[in-house]
């Protein structure tokens, strides 16, 4: 008897309700913080140690940039400092032939990456965003900024 009385109740509330109450498919789909940020990319550190990738943060415009760290095997997720952000691997870096050195791009500007050392060179620097970065076959890196294509001497930072 009890049972009953409850699915009257129920069935008298789905009455009730306006058919508009609820929200539509549409309007969940249309706000992506409903389902949760997808992953917007991924890559992993030039020293196989890390992968990163960027996520929207809910409710803002924002993406932060997270790590996952590979090497310890635990599953550490953590937001990277912004003191770090200079010195992480960026995208689809290209490595020369000799596996030696490793180009990526950065907020628009082109970096290269010593992999015996790990050091980091900034090449560019400035306005005109950089793309297609690749080695020469001289050494120098040939990289399109704009509608142009210029060299950069790595050694020296000289472009020409």
């Amino acid at each position: 008897m009890r049972i009953a009385a409850i699915l009257w109740s129920c069935l008298a509330l789905l009455v009730c309700i306006p058919a508009n109450a609820a929200p539509t498919l549409e309007q969940i789909m249309a706000d992506p913080d409903w389902i949760g940020p997808p992953v917007e990319e991924a890559w992993l550190a030039l020293d196989g140690n890390h992968a990163y990738y960027r996520i929207k943060k809910s409710g803002s415009p924002l993406r932060d940039l997270r790590r996952v760290d590979l090497s310890s095997g635990a599953d550490a997720d953590a937001a990277v400092a912004d003191g770090e952000l200079g010195t992480i691997d960026g995208g689809d870096p290209v490595v020369d032939r000799e596996r030696r050195r490793a180009l990526f791009l950065r907020n628009g500007d082109l970096f290269l990456r010593e992999l015996a050392t790990g050091r980091l060179h900034q090449l560019t620097r400035g306005v005109d965003a950089v793309a297609d970065p690749r080695f020469g076959t001289d050494g120098r890196v040939i990289v399109r900024a704009g509608d142009r294509w210029m060299t950069i001497d790595p050694r020296t930072g000289l472009n020409g």
